[in-house]
């Protein structure tokens, strides 16, 4: 999708991951628990209850 489409929130999100349990101070790795989708441009982050996060990282391969 083009970024103005993802800026004016035009865009249909697809979950990647489901709703998650973190604790503090720790280092969080899911493989098992990511929904296997055919591709993603953008990624939003969605924090409930409103909290900190210090990191986030994606990994993943390029198609063309």
């Amino acid at each position: 999708e083009n970024d103005d489409y993802v800026l004016q929130d035009k865009v249909q999100w697809q979950t990647l991951l489901p709703a998650q349990k973190l604790q503090a101070d720790h280092e969080h790795d899911y493989a098992e628990e990511v929904n296997m989708i055919q591709g993603a441009t953008h990624v939003r982050l969605n924090i409930f209850p409103d909290g900190g996060i210090s990191r986030l990282r994606l990994f993943g391969k390029i198609k063309n």
